[in-house]
């Protein structure tokens, strides 16, 4: 059960992850290509 959540969790953190270093991709391009 621990097991289960603890994968639930770690898919949420990567996907979370993902998302800053998107947003953070588009805020260098906006200041790059501003």
């Amino acid at each position: 059960m621990s097991r289960l959540l603890a994968k639930k969790h770690g898919k949420m953190v990567l996907t979370l992850i993902l998302i800053v270093v998107v947003l953070l991709l588009f805020r260098w391009a906006a200041i790059v290509w501003g």
